[in-house]
């Protein structure tokens, strides 16, 4: 029997990101499962990074419904013009002002869950009339932002419609809110929000089994895991555009003190220093969000000057080509809080690419293992450099080689992921 599902998310297209590209992949799918996705999103939110090209998977014929918000932007305009807070993005760990301290403290210790707190009165009430009027069987809410969770909460209790949390990251075990300046009073908040979604869902959705555990450690009674993956169908135009002339290595994606890439720029600049012929054909290249300004002393060093290759945020479809073009591709994963809970989007897209991997991540990720078991690259920890540079030298010396796309990839397309959400979905009565 069909049924009709209301999926409540901040960032949708033109918003860009790993975020959005999970539920527009969602709802490009459901229908395929018997299943009618309705999409509710801000008119005007707030959003660091567009890309329409994510608006192609998206049936002209899905409803999507808009309302107005709210954000304390308009008050505190000069929060994001300091860079305290980007879409997907982590905190500088730059020099700040007294200035900057404030603002990041006062987002962190009033804005709770986060700025967008002020959209879940209006929202819920808007969509308690909607549900009733069109009669919906299922809400979903999507974050982060958590404010989404609090609306899909006072849903439920309004209407007693059955509701799924999904949960992109940890809530109130976020390790980021040791940078937002997070005091007790308000981490017992988020703590005691969460718990309530928790209790009042009727399933939460984790990215990983880790975060899974996670979740059931801390209060949620019917949690699943569906991670993110990889849509074939991004891939059709891309062309092999490798050069002999240079080993390419690339990052795609944000860089900061959770994905640390100075082990790696010094075990590559260690390299440089020992091997003439990785000098003279190395290049990395980082594409996407690029926080840190200790990565300052890296730009104009010596040996790394003319081998760093910058690009700011590009589209999905121009992102796919340059993890096409490279020889290797980089997968950063610092040892933080939660780090062995968190499975990053792309690196089911480096699965799908005849590329080897270079991971590195806290010593007994599942990533390692994956690796190890599919034959796709090397993997070590976030911090020893001289093994870095063993894996980093061992994968230029074996250049060019040609792997294969492994079949467990597949396992990951979002098409295969869409029917275990929607076998959830047909599952709530």
């Amino acid at each position: 029997m069909s049924k009709k599902v209301l999926i409540v998310a901040y960032y949708w297209p033109p918003s860009g990101g790993g975020g959005v590209q999970r539920w527009v992949k969602f709802v490009k799918y459901l229908p395929g499962f018997d299943i009618e996705p309705i999409v509710f999103t801000p008119e005007n939110p707030t959003f660091s990074f567009k890309d329409d090209t994510l608006k192609q998977d998206v049936d002209p014929a899905t409803t999507v419904v808009k309302l107005p918000i709210w954000e304390p932007y308009s008050l505190l305009g000069f929060l994001k013009k300091k860079g305290t807070e980007r879409q997907g993005q982590a905190l500088d760990k730059g020099k700040k002002s007294w200035l900057d301290h404030l603002i990041i403290w006062i987002r962190g210790n009033f804005f709770i869950p986060d700025p967008r707190v002020f959209w879940v009165k209006p929202a819920s009430k808007f969509l308690v009339e909607y549900i009733q009027k069109n009669k919906v069987d299922v809400i979903v809410t999507t974050g982060p932002p958590n404010s989404m969770h609090l609306i899909g909460k006072r849903v439920k209790q309004k209407t007693n419609v059955k509701w799924i949390a999904d949960f992109r990251d940890p809530w109130s075990e976020w390790s980021q809110y040791k940078h937002l300046k997070v005091g007790k009073l308000a981490l017992s908040i988020h703590r005691s929000m969460e718990k309530s979604v928790f209790s009042l869902s009727d399933v939460v959705i984790a990215t990983n089994p880790v975060a899974q555990e996670d979740f059931r450690r801390l209060g949620a009674k019917h949690v699943v895991s569906i991670t993110n993956g990889v849509d074939p169908s991004d891939f059709p135009v891309l062309q092999d555009k490798r050069k002999e002339s240079v080993f390419l290595l690339s990052h795609i994606g944000t860089i900061d003190d959770l994905r640390d890439p100075r082990p790696f720029l010094e075990a590559f600049k260690a390299l440089c220093n020992e091997n003439e012929n990785f000098a003279a054909l190395a290049r990395f290249r980082m594409t996407g969000i690029i926080s840190g300004s200790y990565l300052e002393d890296y730009w104009n060093d010596p040996v790394l000057k003319g081998r760093l290759i910058v690009e700011d945020y590009v589209p999905h479809h121009e992102i796919l080509q340059r993890v096409e073009d490279s020889d290797v591709l980089l997968l950063l994963l610092s040892d933080f809080d939660n780090a062995l809970g968190c499975m990053p989007g792309k690196f089911f897209e480096y699965l799908y690419f005849s590329r080897p991997i270079l991971a590195l991540v806290p010593d007994g990720h599942q990533i390692q293992k994956d690796i190890a078991e599919l034959q796709m690259g090397l993997s070590t920890n976030n911090v020893e450099v001289d093994k870095i540079k063993s894996a980093l030298l061992q994968l230029f010396e074996q250049r060019k080689d040609e792997n294969h796309t492994p079949s467990d990839a597949m396992e990951y397309t979002r098409q295969k992921l869409t029917s275990k959400l929607a076998e959830v979905i047909h599952a709530l009565d």
